[in-house]
């Protein structure tokens, strides 16, 4: 009699085929998640860094360890000497904008002068506090160096007339200035991060 064939095995699968391969393509797929959430939340992280971050003052010519000086023994005066640096580096900007229509009308060239003359007067009385508060805090610094003590006896006295100094400054800055805020507070968040993240906080 004959014996009955068996039946014939199945072709072994190649490789990749079937469900291996399925398995296969969902570990890419997980992976690829998996890596584009990190970014998502990296990216998430630098862009709430950037837009918090503590703002810097930019303008003024004392060198880091003075500027230190003034953040640890001063506060008071650097919290209000960085609101004057708000103020002037506002200032430059909307200078550099006007200059620019300026330059770009040059037949109207006179309505964007009477307009910077009125910012160039601002930016000079306000680099002209800067530059004698600036001078104060130099003398701080020195005296510190020197005598401790007579350095923050010094500081004592003129502590309070130097804070008031920059406030009188900024409160003349600011009907000029408080116009550019109320424009870009106007501006879609959108706008209004990329400028932050782009031209940086003033």
């Amino acid at each position: 009699m004959f014996k009955k064939k068996k039946d014939k095995e199945p072709e072994n699968q190649t490789e990749g085929s079937g469900a291996p391969k399925k398995k296969s393509s969902f570990k890419i797929i997980l992976i690829v998640f998996m890596v584009f959430l990190l970014l998502a939340a990296a990216g998430s992280g630098g862009v709430f860094f950037l837009l918090n971050k503590k703002a810097g003052i930019v303008k003024s010519a004392l060198p880091p360890e003075i500027m230190s000086f003034l953040e640890k023994q001063l506060p008071e005066l650097y919290s209000s000497f960085a609101i004057l640096d708000e103020e002037i580096v506002l200032t430059d900007n909307e200078m550099i904008r006007i200059a620019k229509i300026g330059d770009t009308f040059p037949e109207q060239k006179k309505i964007a002068d009477t307009e910077y003359k009125i910012w160039e007067s601002n930016m000079k009385t306000l680099q002209k506090g800067q530059a004698d508060f600036e001078k104060e805090i130099q003398i701080f610094y020195v005296s510190y160096q020197v005598n401790p003590e007579t350095g923050k006896t010094l500081m004592d006295e003129k502590r309070d007339s130097l804070k008031q100094n920059l406030e009188s400054l900024v409160t003349g800055s600011k009907p000029l200035t408080d116009k550019l805020r109320e424009l870009e507070a106007k501006k879609p968040f959108f706008q209004r991060t990329l400028d932050k993240l782009f031209k940086g906080k003033p």
